[in-house]
């Protein structure tokens, strides 16, 4: 399948490969979804808040998990992530961090 870079098609595409690759980590995909969703722009608005809710529903589909820490006070660090300033195992650290089980 031809997927053009750069654009959201891509992106997700990217994500199910990754997901394919690291299944046994949720939090691995997780912080590649903040990555991939973060530093791009693919929105003219809400591209933070989208790679949150994004990374958010990866965790929690793959491992029954939420990321645990306010939005208000993640926003720092998600803007770091935007600006390319963590590589991926510190955001996967930082995930494990700041997440914790749903108890249903």
């Amino acid at each position: 399948m031809f997927v053009m870079k750069g654009g959201l098609a891509y992106t997700i595409h990217q994500i199910i490969n990754f997901k394919e690759k690291n299944k046994d980590s949720p939090e691995r995909i997780a912080a590649f979804v903040y990555l991939e969703f973060a530093t791009k722009h693919h929105f003219m608005d809400g591209n933070k808040r989208a790679a949150h809710f994004a990374a958010q529903t990866f965790l929690f589909l793959y491992s029954h998990k939420r990321i645990s820490i306010e939005y208000e006070k993640a926003v720092p660090y998600i803007i770091e992530i935007a600006a390319n300033k963590h590589p991926l195992k510190e955001i996967e650290q930082w995930i494990k961090e700041n997440s914790e089980i749903i108890k249903i």
